[in-house]
């Protein structure tokens, strides 16, 4: 199979549980979206929140007409952070994916494979689902940086989300392990 439609057929991998709720890795399946488990979890406690049509679209494109959905995620957030503890909710300013999703997370992050993968959920990077209901209210639309501005934040040094170490990337499960243990 050529390069881009290789690219094209795993860019549009979420289609697959909008067309199949009844996929084992499916939670919930709302009127707008439906809730899977992460195939490729990067915590211990990672789900997707996936709006339910064909087109593609990103956090760039949310607007007043979305807003409905965006409060029924955040409602599914609650819910899950009562049963899982607590979920950062929000979506990766440049997705991988092509159809709009909604990471809900917990911040052990002890599955990530990578720098990349650690800065786009511990920075900006990752845009907050309370920040695009806000600016929705507020503007109509969710405000973004330009893209360079996002590509810059994975290529800044690594550091850790709770105490701010700079590390290198083989050292920080057993630092994050650290921060999260409970002091004695």
């Amino acid at each position: 199979m050529p390069k881009i439609l290789e690219k094209r057929v795993w860019n549009h991998g979420l289609l697959e549980y909008v067309h199949n709720t009844q996929h084992p890795l499916v939670v919930d399946v709302r009127p707008h979206f439906v809730v899977i488990r992460d195939k490729f979890p990067k915590s211990q406690k990672h789900f997707l929140c996936i709006k339910r049509d064909e087109n593609p679209m990103t956090v760039a494109d949310l607007n007043s007409s979305h807003l409905d959905m965006l409060l029924m995620m955040k409602q599914k957030q609650e819910s899950l952070s009562r049963e899982h503890g607590r979920l950062l909710a929000g979506f990766h300013a440049l997705p991988s994916m092509s159809h709009l999703h909604l990471h809900l997370i917990s911040s052990d992050f002890d599955k990530v494979q990578n720098k990349h993968q650690y800065l786009s959920f511990t920075t900006a990077f990752l845009v907050p689902l309370d920040k695009a209901i806000e600016d929705i209210n507020s503007f109509g639309h969710v405000q973004l940086q330009d893209v360079g501005w996002y590509e810059r934040l994975l290529r800044q040094p690594l550091e850790c989300h709770i105490c701010h170490t700079v590390l290198e990337f083989k050292s920080l499960k057993p630092h994050l392990k650290q921060c999260l243990s409970p002091t004695l």
